[in-house]
């Protein structure tokens, strides 16, 4: 069965500063993430890359 989502080689720059930088991820059916980590680590960036919100 193939994932629900999947991303691979993601990569975000902001203000000359590599904020994200070959992120994977892949959650299948009735799997359940979580993103942790310190303030500043991209959480949030990712989750807007994810949406549409942020390319």
């Amino acid at each position: 069965m193939p994932p629900l989502l999947s991303i691979e080689q993601v990569a975000y720059r902001a203000d000359g500063r590599m904020i994200l930088d070959g992120v994977e991820l892949e959650v299948g059916e009735q799997q359940i993430h979580a993103l942790l980590g310190a303030n500043g680590t991209g959480k949030t960036t990712i989750d807007v890359i994810v949406t549409g919100i942020l390319r």
